[in-house]
């Protein structure tokens, strides 16, 4: 298989389970990559960022006051790593 192909295939797999999306938030990314969300989690405070697709990040305050961090996933970045590992 070619990485043409091998794209497609890893394309077509994340459009099965988020057909309309292009963007995933970090539980859908650790849902197709195959982890938990609390190992996600662990990933980023551990900041092992190489066992992760690429991403960007926003703060955002809570209403309460608290600090939350949104991620953001491109899937092409997810079926490229997917390709890799």
């Amino acid at each position: 298989m070619t990485s043409t192909e091998k794209m497609k295939v890893a394309l077509e797999s994340i459009k099965e389970i988020y057909p309309k999306k292009m963007i995933l938030n970090g539980s859908q990314t650790a849902t197709i990559i195959g982890i938990s969300y609390r190992t996600f989690a662990r990933l980023i405070e551990n900041q092992n960022y190489d066992r992760l697709p690429k991403y960007r990040s926003e703060e955002v305050i809570r209403a309460n006051g608290l600090k939350n961090t949104k991620y953001y996933f491109n899937i092409f970045d997810i079926a490229e790593f997917l390709i890799k590992n």
